[in-house]
C-alpha cells in the first residue's frame, strides 16, 4: 500500500488554503470553528452521496482524513512526488486499488480514484511541470467523484482558454473557471487532453488510457 509525502501542516495553514482556494485571499473571518464546521459539512455530503450510489461509504471520520490530506496534498503541489522511484510506485499502487474495488481504505482509495481519473485524462501529477494545473485539476476531480455541487457553466473555449493561462503563469483563472462549473470539466476533458499534448509534446501523451484499455471509463 502507498503513502502520500505527508507534509504537517498547522489547522492554520490548512484555514488559510481553504480561503485562498476558493477566494483567492485570505479570509481574516475564517476561524478554526468555521474550518472544522465546513470539514464537518463536506464529509457528511460525502458520506450521503457515497450512500446514494450504492457505494459502501467510510466512516464520516475517514471522510474528513480525506479532506484534510487532500488539502495538505493539494497544497504540495497536486500530489506530485520529487522521487521518481516512488512517483511510479505511487502510480502503480493506484493501478491497483481501481481494480482491487474491494480495498477497505477509504482514504486511501478516494485519492488513488481521483489520481487515477486524472492521470487517465493525461494530468500528469507526478512531474514537476505545471503544478498548477496538476493542483487545480486534482481538486475538481475530487469534488467530480466526491458528488459537490456543480455551479452555472461556462463554455468550453473559455475553459480551455483558462488552462492556456493557467500554463502561462494566470491560475486564478483557472480555477475560477473549475470552481464555476465541475460538470463543464467533465464535459471538455478530451479536448483539455488534447490541448496538453499539443502544448507539452509527445512526451505527455503517455498515459494510462493508451496503455491498459481495460481500465478505460
Amino acid at each position: 500500500m502507498f503513502t502520500i509525502t505527508n507534509h504537517q501542516k498547522t489547522l492554520d495553514e490548512l484555514r488559510n488554503f481553504e480561503n485562498t482556494r476558493e477566494r483567492g485571499l485570505i479570509d481574516p473571518q475564517m476561524t478554526a470553528e468555521k474550518f472544522t464546521e465546513r470539514l464537518n459539512e463536506n464529509a457528511q455530503d460525502s458520506y450521503e452521496w457515497l450512500t446514494n450510489k450504492g457505494t459502501w461509504p467510510p466512516s464520516l471520520e475517514d471522510l474528513k482524513q480525506v479532506h484534510k490530506t487532500l488539502c495538505r496534498d493539494l497544497q504540495n503541489g497536486g500530489g506530485y512526488i520529487e522521487d521518481e522511484a516512488q512517483a511510479l510506485k505511487y502510480e502503480e499502487s493506484c493501478r491497483q486499488m481501481i481494480k482491487d474495488m474491494g480495498t477497505d481504505n477509504s482514504q486511501q482509495r478516494l485519492i488513488a480514484l481521483a489520481a487515477h481519473t486524472a492521470r487517465c485524462e493525461g494530468i500528469e501529477l507526478f512531474k514537476d511541470h505545471n503544478s498548477t494545473v496538476n493542483r487545480l485539476a486534482l481538486e475538481a476531480q475530487m469534488d467530480i467523484f466526491l458528488g459537490r455541487a456543480q455551479r452555472p457553466g461556462v463554455d468550453q473555449a473559455n475553459y480551455l482558454q483558462a488552462v492556456d493561462l493557467a500554463q502561462k503563469g494566470n491560475p486564478q483563472v483557472f480555477a475560477d473557471l473549475i470552481e464555476s462549473n465541475h460538470r463543464q470539466a467533465v464535459d471538455a476533458k478530451q479536448e483539455i487532453w488534447q490541448f496538453q499534448r499539443q502544448t507539452l509534446g509527445p512526451d505527455y501523451s503517455t498515459n494510462w488510457r493508451d496503455q491498459d484499455p481495460s481500465i478505460r471509463r
